[in-house]
């Protein structure tokens, strides 16, 4: 245990020396400053938006080499940011902040910060989210359910010894599970989540060796469904799930282009201790995919550390799995860090684990005072992290600074960029709203991570 009391020693260190920033007593200094104005054709943007999808005026502090803050930018009201990059700036961070919570009376916020390493190339870094820091109320306002009644006393196919019959919402999230029905159900649909009545039926036979799907969309108006055998029109293909030998886990995730642009299938994990079979419904998902995970944990004297692998991989319309291996080791990641922290130098090279892996990030959390920080820092597969400064955006806290808890991960995409600047523009291709899974170029994510924490 001695090597990770170790590690979180040092990586306290490293938060200590980065919030600090050494001579972080670098005056602001516009972008528009005719002092630093460069003839330079790379021009780097980025949005930054709050937790209502609303621009957020966010700070940009732009570093040399070293981390030194250079230039220093506070948004409009926009929350855009477009600008030359001077012949000097290596690094950028967005800082603002984020809601924590309603406590003690008040609304709390911590303070956020993204760093993104390596951007003398310039382009678009993408978007920067943030929660604005105003009055906001501790107390949600109540859902109210448009309920259904589902009668499947028709469904003269099912025994509900052989056979079990389940329903999604469609489109479905993150918290939604599949919900067995019995002889009349009633389904709230929430309207701050369902756009429309959409219901997705699987009628499954416990044996495996069957299954049916439905998808039923209703009348705004309607209260009442009658579910009859002729309502299962889409067949369940059986999966072959193929696995890592050092998958714990997996799921299934389908997504339905045509009518919804969502994904509409369980999220939830399933334990491979407890494989039951598998169906995709093509004929309404045109899309399926398999991530599968690799977990180990420890916990010793107050610390926790997790190690986590995943892998998605595609399924084809007969069921066989396209398999994209999970990474091989849990534990080369964590070495890696080891060796990094004892070698007091943040200069990383993680290219060696996978080949798959395109880029590193890095996450943070601390307190200073009263307030917490959240730092994330995204850079390429290998590169230096220097002593970041962010002059009067972050100011040198002159308190302890307290260790909470860090995260690397390494991310990427079978066949992506290797150079960062092209991978960069690559993730930015991607579509929103989870409607990525499309592309093929996608389809196939890898990425192991190790996460820290201290019970302070």
């Amino acid at each position: 245990m001695h090597k990770y009391t170790q590690l979180l020693v040092s990586t306290s260190l490293t938060i200590t020396l980065a919030a600090c920033g050494g001579s972080s007593d670098t005056s602001n200094q516009d972008i528009g400053s005719s002092q630093n104005t460069v003839n330079n054709t790379s021009t780097v943007s980025l949005k930054t938006f709050d937790r209502d999808n609303e621009p957020y005026q966010a700070t940009v502090v732009l570093h040399d080499s070293e981390g030194k803050a250079i230039l220093t930018q506070k948004l409009d009201n926009t929350g855009q940011f477009s600008a030359e990059v001077p012949e000097n700036a290596k690094h950028i961070s967005i800082i603002g902040y984020s809601y924590s919570g309603f406590y003690d009376n008040k609304d709390h916020y911590d303070r956020k910060i993204y760093t993104e390493l390596n951007i003398e190339q310039g382009g678009s870094l993408g978007n920067f989210y943030f929660d604005a820091p105003v009055d906001n109320s501790s107390v949600a306002p109540p859902i109210d359910c448009t309920w259904v009644t589902v009668d499947i006393s028709e469904l003269t196919q099912v025994t509900y010894d052989n056979y079990s019959l389940n329903y999604w919402h469609a489109p479905v999230h993150n918290e939604d599970q599949s919900t067995p029905l019995t002889t009349s159900s009633t389904i709230c649909f929430d309207p701050t989540k369902n756009s429309n009545k959409t219901m997705l039926f699987t009628l499954t036979s416990n044996d495996g060796s069957y299954s049916k799907g439905a998808l039923i969309t209703l009348d705004e108006s309607a209260t009442s469904y009658q579910l009859t055998n002729e309502s299962f029109t889409h067949d369940g293909i059986l999966v072959q799930p193929e696995l890592s030998t050092s998958a714990n886990e997996f799921r299934t995730i389908s997504y339905i282009e045509h009518d919804f642009n969502k994904i509409t299938a369980q999220p939830i994990k399933t334990s491979i201790n407890n494989l039951n079979p598998i169906f995709v419904y093509p004929t309404i998902t045109e899309h399926n995919m398999l991530t599968q995970y690799g977990d180990d944990s420890l916990d010793s004297n107050g610390v926790r550390i997790n190690l986590h692998t995943q892998s998605r991989s595609y399924i084809n319309s007969d069921g066989q799995v396209e398999l994209n291996e999970l990474p091989e080791s849990l534990h080369s990641l964590s070495d890696d860090i080891i060796n990094l922290t004892q070698s007091q130098s943040l200069n990383y090279d993680f290219s060696h684990i996978d080949e798959r892996f395109s880029q590193a990030r890095w996450s943070f959390r601390f307190k200073v005072r009263d307030e917490y920080a959240d730092w994330s820092i995204r850079g390429p597969i290998s590169a230096n992290i220097p002593d970041l400064a962010f002059g009067d955006a972050f100011p040198t806290p002159t308190e302890e600074i307290q260790f909470s808890s860090m995260e690397i991960q390494l991310f990427g995409y079978v066949g992506g960029p290797k150079d960062y600047a092209q991978f960069r523009a690559f993730l930015n291709q991607r579509k929103p709203n989870s409607a990525f899974l499309t592309q093929p170029e996608y389809r196939q994510y890898v990425s192991s991570s190790m996460w820290i924490s201290v019970n302070n």
